[in-house]
């Protein structure tokens, strides 16, 4: 469909897996709409660590993404962020 907004992330079902990680984790959604979305890493302060992709055009469907963490990011915990401009989630990912 067209025309139709995009929805609000609240009424997305995604999954990010394995947690905890030591080197990526995978994002899985299904859109039932086209949209663009931004994944980025944050430390519990809020500062940014990684950006995956930004504005990155989605078709609906479902969609498996591998996300790589960098090599020199220490263990801990991080905030992973999902949004599409209307909303966003966030979820914690702790790497070892």
């Amino acid at each position: 469909p067209t025309g139709l907004p995009a929805q609000d992330m609240m009424n997305h079902s995604i999954k990010v897996y394995p947690n905890p990680t030591s080197d990526h984790v995978i994002l899985e959604f299904a859109p039932v709409e086209s949209e663009h979305l931004s994944a980025a890493l944050y430390d519990l302060h809020g500062h940014l660590i990684q950006s995956f992709f930004s504005q990155k055009p989605m078709q609906r469907g479902v969609h498996v993404l591998p996300l790589v963490l960098h090599s020199n990011i220490p263990a801990g915990s991080y905030v992973l962020r999902i949004s599409n401009g209307l909303g966003s989630r966030c979820f914690r990912i702790i790497k070892y």
